[in-house]
């Protein structure tokens, strides 16, 4: 076989060629790449961060194939490779997604690719390995073990407060909702790290996949917005806030001056709704994210293009704001007062909020990291109107109205203050349910018909999989109470 050693420029040349264009045929004995590759780009390296790509055969003269990125050992995204092509008599493979491209030499006996990861304007030399998968544990939900070696076990007693209960003891089938582990196992739902489920406020089914524990911090993404809602709701209850009618500009007068026209029609509710009328570019609409030298004023610049209270956009610098509103109302940073006012109260005492910190500020939209059975804690107290262990830690009417639609997203999709609503329909009957929602499967589900909450964490960002816990709980979690 032909190796690239003086003509290295030029297979470069043409690979570029191939990623961006649609020419995806390859030549020479595919099997010499095909399989799991992994290797560490120099600038992840201090992150913990690894690029894994797995390469299958598709066809006499194509390859198909998927990148993951893990995270200290973990699963932390899956993204489509847009085109994978192998020059046999080059020893050349090039593999393009989401706008990157790696370009590499390839040494089949040795098991290695030297090349070139290039992203945006970024480009870096990433050395990687094959290896076999079964040495890829991170990409397993459970070693050796598939759906059908799955058995039930009622979750283990600890410590931490919570009751634990068999399925039967709660009034559920535990033959049907085993189904939605073993549909974890078999990769019907993707990267699912937790799924737990809660009923008669005792924990039924408590597990685990992909490397994840119970002492584990999951990064809960955009589920910290909810968490938000109800420290809004806590500072209410003491007074600290006049209500949700408040002018947002209240909470900033130093800088009411540098807002832009219409920001004086903006109300604490309009936010909490995420309907402020702010006319945001289709870039952070899309998922982008600004980091102005001063969040506040970055977003109270922003025009307002429609009335507040009608429009709803789901960005998160809307809720960036709330960090500014709890510190003018209470004195202290939203993390601090959080602590003191709900994580503690309820039993949550090991978190982490420090993550992409904004002059001291926590991040509103999606920092907050939590173990599994906490974030349960947090959907409990919300079934429980408030109350934890009879102690009253928000209103049951902030409860209420946190939950309730204040305004619709999509048929049967609603939005309350910072909690997604949303119905299921089951034998004939509507079923209300709320959501906190963090990008990548992380959900809490409120219950309230069922008496239930039921919570995932995960890494399906960009698989198309991220509202596949919400298919889980209709098929398989709700069927599974005998009513």
């Amino acid at each position: 076989m032909k190796r690239v050693v003086s003509h290295t420029a030029a297979v470069v040349l043409t690979l570029a060629v191939l990623v961006s264009c649609s020419v995806d045929r390859s030549s020479g004995d595919l099997s010499e790449v095909t399989g799991y590759w992994r290797g560490v780009p120099p600038s992840q390296e201090a992150m913990g961060m690894e690029l894994v790509f797995l390469i299958e055969q598709a066809g006499e003269s194509r390859l198909e194939a998927t990148g993951y990125w893990l995270l200290n050992g973990a699963v932390n995204n899956e993204f489509p490779v847009d085109r994978a092509v192998y020059l046999g008599d080059e020893a050349a493979l090039a593999l393009a997604y989401g706008g990157a491209t790696y370009v590499a030499t390839v040494d089949p006996k040795l098991g290695i690719a030297r090349g070139s990861l290039s992203r945006r304007d970024h480009e870096e030399t990433l050395l990687m390995t094959r290896v076999e998968s079964g040495t890829l544990e991170e990409l397993t939900p459970r070693s050796g073990m598939t759906g059908a070696d799955y058995l039930y076990e009622t979750p283990e007693a600890s410590d931490d407060g919570w009751e634990t209960a068999s399925f039967g003891d709660v009034g559920m089938d535990g033959g049907v909702a085993s189904e939605a582990v073993r549909g974890v196992l078999d990769g019907k739902y993707g990267f699912i790290t937790s799924l737990l489920v809660v009923r008669d406020d005792r924990l039924v089914l408590e597990e685990y996949f992909y490397g994840s524990g119970r002492g584990q911090l999951e990064p809960t993404m955009s589920v910290t917005k909810s968490v938000v809602s109800l420290l809004v709701g806590a500072a209410i209850d003491r007074g600290l806030i006049d209500g949700v009618g408040v002018p947002i500009l209240s909470f900033f007068p130093t800088r009411r001056a540098q807002a832009a026209d219409g920001w004086e029609d903006v109300t604490l509710e309009h936010v909490l709704t995420m309907s402020t009328g702010v006319e945001w570019p289709v870039e952070v609409k899309q998922g982008g994210y600004v980091a102005p030298s001063d969040r506040f004023s970055g977003v109270l610049q922003r025009p307002i293009a429609s009335k507040p209270g009608i429009r709803f956009d789901y960005v998160g610098l809307n809720v960036e704001l709330l960090a500014g509103v709890l510190e003018t109302a209470t004195g202290v940073h939203a993390d601090i007062y959080a602590r003191d006012a709900l994580l503690t109260p309820i039993g949550i005492t090991e978190y982490d909020w420090s993550n992409l910190r904004w002059e001291g500020h926590p991040l509103m939209a999606g920092s907050l990291r939590l173990k599994p059975r906490d974030m349960a804690r947090i959907g409990q107290l919300v079934l429980n109107g408030g109350l934890w262990d009879g102690k009253r830690i928000v209103s049951e009417s902030w409860i209420e109205r946190s939950t309730a639609t204040q305004i619709e997203e999509a048929p049967g999709r609603g939005y309350g203050y910072l909690w997604w609503t949303g119905d299921y329909e089951m034998a004939g009957q509507t079923v209300r349910a709320v959501f906190a929602s963090g990008l990548g499967s992380n959900y809490i589900a409120v219950l309230p018909e069922y008496d239930m909450v039921v919570v995932t964490t995960g890494r399906n960002v960009t698989n198309g999989l991220h509202q596949a816990p919400l298919d889980m709980v209709r098929d398989h979690i709700l069927p599974a109470v005998r009513r």
